[in-house]
């Protein structure tokens, strides 16, 4: 992906970056904050300009009660 930052530190620069879905909650993106190619794999070695990263998807507290019918219910 290329990411063209609009505004931060990061502003008026190009970053390149490579991603992963890995399930449905969690992903890896790996970033090239020099943006002069993108990354050929997920390191991102000391004092490189590679940042690599994990993302995972948060479960709210109410889809968590949703999920879990005794949770919410009262038990006489």
């Amino acid at each position: 992906m290329t990411i063209n930052s609009m505004e931060g530190p990061n502003k008026d620069k190009t970053i390149l970056a490579i991603y992963e879905i890995k399930n449905a909650d969690a992903m890896r993106v790996c970033y090239d904050l020099s943006g002069t190619d993108f990354p050929k794999e997920f390191k991102a070695p000391k004092d490189s300009e590679f940042y690599l990263v994990g993302y995972r998807r948060q479960v709210s507290e109410t889809k968590k009660d949703d999920e879990n019918p005794a949770a919410t219910s009262r038990q006489p």
